[in-house]
């Protein structure tokens, strides 16, 4: 029983030691942990000043950002402006262009009628000159050519006789048609042709044997009436 009671009262007596010793390491825990407290408030102001800070330099940035936002839509507003102000100029510029280039052309018409209006003018004066001195040339040579012809006449008349009838009656169509187109100053090549059109159905190569058989008629009158001359 003794022995129980000095066992109980070693227990009491260790127990406060221990539990002394416990507080104490409590109490540095505790001393460390209001140390780290601190520390982290501080450190908690300090981010909370720069967060502030911060805050302000972003207010700012944004409130730059916005003035630069703005000026640019000014800057594009006048720019539109502009580009339709210019887009106006240029219509107007093309609505003129396109009235000089439409003048030009109707000028160029103009100037190409005229042209040719003078063109035919000298044409006609070249035309008219011509045939005046062709006139004066046949006036001057109709004579002579009135005597040659009815000498050449005259000896195809000798030559009809010993001819059959058709060619006769041939001959004075010929003779007679000769005489009203000489009278109107018309060449010989005008005379061949209109004969041409005129008998066009006998065909091509009864024409020109029978434009054969006049030269050759025309030669020899010629050679007669030159030989009755001399």
């Amino acid at each position: 029983m003794v022995r129980w009671y000095k066992s109980c009262f070693t227990v009491l007596t260790e127990s406060p030691a221990k539990n002394i010793y416990t507080v104490g390491t409590a109490k540095d825990d505790v001393s460390k942990s209001c140390c780290l407290l601190k520390t982290k408030i501080l450190q908690m102001g300090a981010r909370w000043g720069m967060n502030k800070m911060l805050g302000k330099q972003l207010q700012e940035l944004e409130d730059k950002q916005n003035a630069d936002v703005n000026a640019m839509q000014v800057t594009i507003n006048q720019l539109e402006n502009e580009l339709r102000t210019t887009e106006n100029e240029i219509a107007q510029y093309l609505k003129e262009y396109q009235d000089l280039l439409n003048g030009e052309i109707a000028l160029d018409i103009d100037i190409a009628a005229y042209r040719k209006l003078l063109e035919g003018e000298e044409t006609w004066l070249s035309f008219t000159s011509m045939e005046s001195i062709d006139s004066n040339y046949s006036q001057s040579s109709q004579e002579e050519q009135i005597e040659v012809d009815e000498t050449i006449e005259a000896a195809k008349a000798e030559e009809a006789k010993d001819e059959p009838p058709p060619l006769k009656d041939k001959l004075k169509r010929r003779r007679r048609r000769r005489k009203s187109l000489r009278k109107r100053g018309r060449s010989a090549k005008e005379e061949f042709e209109d004969t041409k059109e005129e008998e066009g159905g006998e065909g091509e190569r009864e024409d020109a044997q029978e434009a054969e058989d006049l030269k050759k008629n025309e030669g020899a009158g010629v050679e007669q009436a030159t030989k009755k001359k001399d």
